[in-house]
């Protein structure tokens, strides 16, 4: 008896490794993959302009980083006791307008060298509903809590998004034409919108992206959304503001993921990094016994002797090093 509908499995034909680097952006749930990517020792940037959940603003963002140029200067605005802005997260502020600008800056230059030379993009897409400011018509990445009569809610349609995300790819493969892309639509439901407007926003994303795909070389889809809603639809899997994943759920995910986008060595490799991951984390109840110094000198030697392209321990090994000279 089958109780559960479960995603069938499915290969990405491009897949990743350790000699490649990669970029995320997007909603809270390209974090999710990208730290996870991170964790691993995969060189991943993610999410330098915070949490970004709109497909419009997230590739505003990507022309500013190419073109290196700043936001205009009336999307600066205090809150509370900070500057942020309209197009980052409130994550991205600074006590000063002058300070926030140097933060913003360094992102976008980051960012902008970074689309240059990576060898992925992840672009995770969290809903079709835009706010814009009423004044202007300008599209915002955040409100940040301003009055809602400043701001007109707007459904962007599926040919402004495949647009807009075209516009963002032809930008970056002029100067990175190898650059592979790999888009998700977030699992996590944006219920403030109600649960039929969110069933509807999510649908225009994925006609979207499915667009995007066909017209496109070297894009891809991830089914995160379809691996929440038809195979993890018990609420075990979320946790208790009812919409977002568990832990459980995310390691499910990732693991799909990596079914997918992962050869048997990798999987091996990323494997052998866990396991030095455990041993770094390890804290023992003394730390100057001749057996910790054992333990140590062990997972130094594994570091040292596990010769992967791209893998970088230098911190770790400096990290066990001066635990040593402690003993």
């Amino acid at each position: 008896m089958k109780l559960r509908t479960v995603i069938e499995e499915f290969d990405i034909e491009s897949k990743i490794d350790y000699s490649q680097s990669y970029v995320s952006l997007g909603s809270c749930f390209s974090a999710e993959i990208g730290n996870m990517m991170k964790e691993r020792k995969f060189d991943t940037l993610v999410n330098p302009f915070g949490t970004v959940y709109n497909p419009s603003s997230i590739c505003e963002l990507i022309r500013l980083s190419l073109r290196g140029e700043m936001p205009a200067s009336d999307t600066y605005l205090q809150k509370d006791d900070a500057q942020v802005n309209f197009k980052f997260h409130s994550d991205i502020k600074g006590l000063t307008k002058e300070e926030l600008e140097h933060s913003i800056q360094a992102s976008l230059t980051n960012v902008g060298e970074r689309l240059k030379s990576s060898n992925w993009l992840f672009l995770t897409f969290g809903t079709a509903f835009v706010y814009k400011r009423i004044k202007n018509n300008d599209i915002v990445a955040n409100c940040h809590k301003r009055p809602s009569k400043e701001f007109d809610r707007v459904l962007l349609p599926v040919q402004e998004i495949v647009g807009e995300v075209s516009e963002a790819i032809a930008m970056i493969r002029a100067e990175n034409p190898d650059l592979k892309v790999l888009f998700t639509v977030s699992p996590v439901r944006h219920v403030r919108d109600t649960l039929e407007k969110n069933s509807l926003s999510k649908s225009i994303l994925r006609v979207a992206v499915e667009q995007l795909i066909s017209t496109h070389s070297k894009c891809f889809y991830f089914p995160s959304y379809e691996i929440m809603m038809d195979d993890l639809r018990d609420y075990r899997f979320y946790k208790e503001d009812m919409i977002h994943p568990t832990k459980q759920a995310v390691k499910y995910i990732w693991d799909a993921f990596l079914n997918a986008l992962a050869s048997k060595t990798i999987m091996s490799q990323i494997s052998e990094v866990e396991k030095i991951n455990a041993g770094l984390s390890h804290r023992p109840f003394n730390p100057n016994t001749e057996s910790h110094r054992k333990f140590l000198k062990k997972l130094l030697a594994k570091i040292e002797t596990f010769n992967v392209e791209g893998l970088d321990f230098t911190d770790e090994i400096k990290q066990i090093e001066i635990a040593l000279e402690e003993i």
